[in-house]
């Protein structure tokens, strides 16, 4: 969302309006008509600035160039040195256009407009402050620039006037091709209409004569000629075009007042190639133009480096609490500790080798090694013997069914995990059933040598 003035600057009387810009609709947000001495105290909010100043001109002429000139410097100071020799100003502030229709192949024709720039800045001057200025340009050009964004036809006239001063534009292809301005001064209104109205015809008649090639289809009507119904049907009748009024879309904007401020507004729908910006607002906008690139680069790193610092502080906190939990943890399991002597120490090594030693010797790690066995059909008996250092074990297993299919599937699953069993040990298997009671019997014997298992505990 942006917030910005616009200003016309007429004679001795300036006009301004204050608009919102959001998400491409403006918005009114107040307007004022003052006399200009009191312009240096008005702005006192900082907002970009359109202005248009009502200036002579002291070039309004066609200049050739020289068709070797490619350059658009070159050429440009090519003009800039042929506004001086002809006017004898050293430093002329001015815009141009090529010309459509070019009847010299030496040199090319450009339609320039120049103006004073000490007569422009003296006129600026009127601001105070003048670095909140964005743009300048003059009054034919505001209005050639707000007709074109409210217009959609392809050739048109259009017509400004107020009580002092009528200006006339033709416009093909969102170009200007020509413009012409006049004051009128006059005793009466009537003495004021008739002058007005002459002049207006004078123009269109010589427009239409000059420019026999263009169809242009409208007349576009602002100023005091918005509501006066006589001048459009004289118009009409005359030269049989449609005739329109110049009304942009700005909300909140009195559709009677909104004509007083035609020039005001136009002032920032003005194209940059119709701009009249001294050097020193060129230098001042650009040096803005800098100063917020590098407040923005400057905020980008120091944003990084915020980041990157907050997260090493982040990592530090995270590290410190797990060091503060483990030591909590090792300090609780300290206290809870029961702590032996040496000698106690010692004394439960020796015990525990002794245990080791002997539980080896028993059948109880071959009983481990048959658990599946085991859980599957507890045995019915066991033999087992320990002969210089060899365990022999036998185990017994007893079952009774009461279907031959039960016990055709439970000798299957007991043979299928014997098997499993005998890769890894020395298994000797011996199945004794007895399908007519129906009664399942095995021997399983192991063999294997006694290994004394050697304690890895430290003291």
């Amino acid at each position: 969302m942006e917030k910005f003035y616009t200003v016309s600057i007429e004679d001795d009387t300036v006009y301004v309006t204050y608009q919102r810009l959001n998400k491409g609709t403006l918005t009114l947000l107040d307007c004022w008509s003052l006399p200009s001495e009191e312009l240096a105290i008005f702005f006192k909010k900082k907002y970009p600035l359109f202005l248009c100043a009502k200036l002579p001109f002291i070039v309004s002429d066609q200049i050739k160039v020289p068709t070797a000139i490619k350059n658009k410097s070159v050429i440009k100071k090519y003009i800039s040195h042929k506004i001086s020799t002809n006017s004898n100003k050293q430093k002329p502030l001015f815009v141009y256009d090529k010309l459509f229709e070019q009847n010299d192949d030496k040199n090319t024709e450009y339609k320039v407009d120049a103006i004073d720039e000490q007569s422009l800045m003296k006129t600026l001057s009127l601001l105070g402050n003048t670095d909140i200025i964005k743009s300048v340009t003059v009054d034919k050009y505001a209005l050639a620039g707000i007709a074109n964004s409210c217009i959609d036809k392809k050739s048109y006239i259009c017509i400004y006037a107020n009580k002092k001063t009528v200006t006339t534009l033709a416009i093909s292809q969102k170009e200007l091709l020509f413009s012409r301005s006049v004051s009128i001064e006059a005793g009466s209104d009537e003495t004021y209409k008739s002058d007005r109205d002459s002049f207006i015809n004078q123009t269109i008649s010589y427009i239409r004569q000059q420019f026999r090639d263009i169809k242009f289809t409208n007349i576009v009507m602002c100023g005091n000629l918005a509501t006066d119904e006589d001048i459009a049907a004289q118009l009409n009748m005359l030269y049989n075009l449609a005739i329109s009024v110049l009304t942009p879309n700005i909300k909140n904007f009195p559709n009677e007042k909104i004509q007083t401020f035609i020039i005001s507004i136009g002032a920032y729908f003005t194209p940059k190639k119709s701009r009249f910006m001294p050097d020193s607002l060129l230098a001042n906008i650009q040096f803005k133009y800098i100063v917020n690139i590098m407040l923005i680069f400057s905020s980008a790193i120091l944003l990084a480096f915020l980041y990157l610092g907050y997260n090493s502080y982040e990592t530090h906190e995270n590290l410190l609490q797990r060091y503060s939990a483990i030591k909590s943890k090792l300090e609780f399991e300290l206290n809870h500790t029961k702590t032996l002597s040496s000698s106690k120490l010692k004394k439960s090594y020796y015990e525990m080798k002794i245990r080791d030693k002997y539980l080896n010797q028993t059948p109880v790690s071959l009983l481990i090694s048959i658990k599946p066995l085991v859980l599957m059909l507890r045995p019915a008996g066991m033999k087992w013997k320990n002969s210089g250092g060899k365990i022999h074990l036998e185990l017994f297993f007893i079952k009774h069914f009461t279907t031959l299919m039960a016990m055709y599937k439970f000798e299957n699953s007991f043979n299928h995990a014997l098997e499993a069993i005998k890769s890894s040990d020395k298994l000797i298997s011996k199945f004794l059933p007895d399908y007519t009671t129906m009664t399942f019997k095995a021997v399983v014997i192991l063999k294997q040598p006694s290994k004394i298992i050697r304690s890895r505990r430290k003291i």
